[in-house]
């Protein structure tokens, strides 16, 4: 069995997918400090089950998820796999591969899965019980770890010893086994309470039997009474039923005929009635006849007066508009004067504008002449300056243009030959009369300058008058528009006030003429609404004398309805009341009605009934007897039984449970001896493998284990570790310098491999704190275990790295971000050249 693959994702610092394949042999992890090379130590302590955050040098478990750098954000999740290889004994699992994988999520949620299906973090610790695989076995050694080991308790280094006989599984069995007692001893003790409580139960049943007995017997004489005393009572209901049934025929006899009179007297009622709306509907319709001819003679009498004054006003405001129209007309007159005026005065502005605009033209090519002048000459005078300039501290003057050196002399693209002094008082001639010309130059463009300002002011002015007059003008002609509209707006209402004058004395002539013709048919309206309310008092006192006849009678029928009722109410009583005792006896002895007449007569005395009187008090006194018992627990007789079995259940689960108990106590005795002669064997040869890897580890010295006892366990005891090095006493591990612990541990780690090797063994700067000649001997016993187990050393020592097979190196190629790359020595030559 070999670590065959270990896959990380967002494990601390490798944010990104790393996969490490590893053969048997010995594996080295190299790089710098802080690469992120100690956190595949970690990775492998966490997937298989550390739940220590400072195992893991964290402050809690959730922070091993990556929490991102400068460029990358945080991850959601941490997961990691591992995978074991020719497994199949060791596991004792019938795969050839097995892989272990646990993942964390950020909010601190975790899983395991074994082969991709979830599980227990129970189940994987099971499964690599007896392996030397764990996070507290010897698989995995860091060298605090390693030191930790030597300076902890006796009792905590027994652990290690403990994987190595294989014990563990035995230890975990005890603990399984220790558990149950417990869970034994609770369960007896609850099983004693309720065995108490069932004989406190069952004692309290037993007086409650004789309570219900005495209740029985009562019950069963009460019973056949009431019985007979019920079916009497419901034999006297049924004659009484019997009896209302022949009234209640008798007067619904009575009732029927005297409906019928009633109905016949309330058909003239209505007919009657009838008559009186139908003329009540004719008054109604005659008054509003004699209102609507008095309305409309109304309504004409006020049109026609309406109407002269509404002439009156249409002929004012007919005359109001001509004076208007006068005025209107008046002011159109003014406006196109105006007008006249306006534009004669577009015309010499317009004209004057275009010669200033020709004036103001010529004047700004005049100054742009001037200024282009002035700019050129200013130039020149530069260019001369800056000849003048770039003369060398020799006198040779320096030119961008080709130049060839002859003693003082220079030679000039044209071939002409001057001295440089000569050259530089040219130079500043001519820069003196330019510099006149100039000023010249600038004199005459500012007064070039001041007359294109005085055309450009004269210009704008002109512009903006006759903007002016432009706004003007099309104001003048908005007003005559508008003068013009109202003049027509006024025409139009005379016409139509003139219309209307006509209309409205024609409707007045038409309302004239039909004034005496509505007076008339009021006053036809007037006498046929007297001669119809004279009918109607004769039928009102018509209805008065029907209205009476029929009250009577309907009183009558009332009377006869009223007698029914009571006649139904007491038929009612008698079947409730019957219905009652048919109840009564259905909740008390669970009898149906038909059941209760087949019931039979109880046997009396001597052949002879008892008055019902007799029999209604016996009742009563039987009734009392059984109050007087109070509550009575009926099922009191089942439940005492039931209970007696329920206790002798219960007793005989209290003796499966001691007999239990005691075989799980032989099993732990078992346990503890088995477990007990492992753990000696294995101690005695570890203790010889300690002393022979010391001495040669060492070159010299001696060093041993020491057991100590344990009284209140004996399979807890602690374990001392004594070491001599050479040409020292014998002395505990704690006084050993920080080389010579390492190399104690070292021993005790390979004295442990030498009776039970663990598949693979991860080895965290265990050779940090030796020197040259021990690394030497540390790796040469290394090698004599690569045939049964795989070391993988995370290490900064050359002498490790170049023994090894295969070297991971873990680089932050990215800050903050880890990546492996491999490399087989074998394959660079590496082991030839050793």
């Amino acid at each position: 069995m070999y670590l065959k693959q270990l896959d990380i994702v967002g494990f601390k610092s490798f944010a990104d997918k790393t996969k490490l394949t590893f053969d048997p042999g010995l594996i080295a992890i190299v790089g710098p400090n802080g690469c992120g090379k100690s956190n595949v130590s970690d990775a492998i302590r966490w997937v298989l089950g550390e739940q220590r955050p400072t195992a893991l040098r964290c402050s809690k478990l959730v922070d091993v998820v990556f929490n991102g750098t400068d460029t990358r954000k945080p991850l959601g999740l941490a997961e990691v796999t591992i995978t074991f290889a020719d497994c199949e004994a060791e596991l004792g699992t019938e795969y050839h591969e097995v892989t272990i994988q646990r993942r964390v999520y950020r909010d601190g949620s975790g899983e395991y899965f074994l082969n991709k299906q979830p599980c227990r973090l129970k189940d994987i610790q099971h499964l690599l019980m007896g392996t030397g695989i764990g996070t507290s076995s010897y698989s995995v050694m860091a060298q605090g770890q390693i030191d930790a080991i030597l300076s902890s308790k006796p009792e905590d280094r027994r652990a290690v010893f403990e994987e190595a006989s294989g014990i563990t599984k035995f230890k975990a069995d005890r603990k399984e086994a220790l558990r149950k007692i417990e869970q034994t001893n609770q369960n007896l003790l609850r099983e004693a309470d309720v065995l108490k409580e069932m004989k406190r139960q069952i004692a309290s049943l037993q007086r409650q039997v004789g309570k219900a007995q005495k209740y029985k017997e009562l019950r069963d004489e009460l019973r056949g009474l009431d019985i007979y005393v019920s079916k009497q009572r419901i034999h006297g209901f049924d004659q009484e039923l019997e009896q209302n049934a022949a009234n209640r025929r008798d007067i619904e006899q009575a009732i029927n005929e005297a409906t019928g009179v009633v109905v016949e007297a309330e058909r003239s009622q209505q007919e009657l009635h009838a008559q009186v709306r139908e003329l009540e509907e004719r008054l109604q319709s005659l008054a509003s006849q004699q209102a609507a001819a008095d309305n409309a003679y109304s309504r004409a009498n006020e049109v026609i007066g309406v109407n002269a004054q509404r002439i009156e006003e249409y002929a004012q405001f007919a005359d109001r508009d001509e004076r208007d129209i006068a005025d209107t007309k008046a002011q159109l007159e003014e406006i196109a004067m105006q007008a006249e005026s306006l534009q004669q005065k577009t015309r010499l502005l317009t004209e004057s504008l275009a010669a200033t605009k020709d004036a103001l033209a010529e004047s700004e090519e005049a100054f742009a002449r001037a200024q282009s002048d002035i700019d050129a000459k200013r130039n020149a005078v530069q260019q001369r300056r800056h000849e003048i300039a770039n003369t060398t501290l020799s006198g040779i003057l320096v030119n961008d243009t080709e130049v060839s050196r002859d003693g003082k002399n220079e030679t000039w693209p044209a071939g002409t030959k001057v001295t440089t002094s000569d050259r530089r008082e040219i130079l500043m001639a001519e820069i003196a009369a330019s510099e006149d010309e100039l000023r010249t130059l600038e004199v005459s463009t500012m007064s070039l300058s001041q007359q294109l300002t005085e055309r450009r002011i004269a210009t704008s002015q002109m512009e903006q008058e006759l903007s002016f007059v432009g706004q003007q003008n099309e104001s003048a002609q908005k007003r005559r528009d508008e003068l013009q509209r109202s003049i027509e707006g006024r025409l139009e209402g005379i016409r139509r006030y003139h219309e209307s004058i006509e209309r409205l004395k024609e409707e007045s002539g038409d309302l004239l003429g039909q004034l005496e013709e509505l007076k008339a048919a009021a006053a036809d309206c007037r006498a046929a609404m007297e001669e119809e309310r004279a009918n109607r008092q004769t039928m009102f006192e018509k209805i008065t004398a029907v209205d009476r006849d029929v009250a009577q009678k309907r009183a009558e029928l009332d009377q006869a309805r009223d007698f029914r009722g009571k006649l139904e109410v007491a038929a009612a009583e008698a079947t409730m009341r019957r219905q009652n005792i048919y109840d009564h006896l259905q909740d008390e002895y669970g009898l149906f009605a038909d059941a209760v007449l087949r019931e039979p007569d109880p046997e009396w005395k001597n052949g002879v009934v008892p008055p019902m009187e007799e029999l209604e008090g016996k009742v009563n006194r039987l009734q009392s007897e059984i109050a007087a018992l109070g509550p009575v627990n009926m099922v009191a007789i089942d439940e005492c039984r039931e209970l007696e079995e329920r206790y002798a259940r219960e007793k005989a689960q209290e003796e499966d449970l001691l007999a239990a108990k005691a075989q799980i106590l032989e099993l732990i005795n078992n346990l503890n001896l088995t477990s007990g002669d492992l753990f000696r064997k294995t101690f005695e040869q570890a203790n010889k493998n300690f002393q022979a890897m010391f001495t040669k580890l060492f070159g010299g010295g001696e060093a041993r284990l020491v057991l100590l006892e344990n009284a209140e366990d004996p399979l807890e005891c602690g374990i001392d570790i004594i070491a001599r090095p050479p040409g020292k006493r014998p002395q505990s591990v704690t006084l050993l310098s920080g080389g010579e612990r390492t190399m104690t541990a070292v021993a005790l780690l390979f004295s442990i491999f030498m009776i039970k090797p663990a598949p693979f063994c991860m080895l965290d700067e265990l050779d940090a704190a030796l020197d040259d000649a021990n690394i030497g001997r540390f790796v040469d016993q290394l090698k004599e275990f690569l045939a049964k187990s795989q070391f993988l050393i995370i290490t900064h020592n050359q002498h490790t790295i170049a023994g090894s097979d295969l070297v991971y190196g873990v680089s932050q190629q990215e800050k903050g971000v880890s990546r492996v790359i491999s490399m087989k020595l074998s394959d660079l030559g590496v082991k030839e050249k050793k």
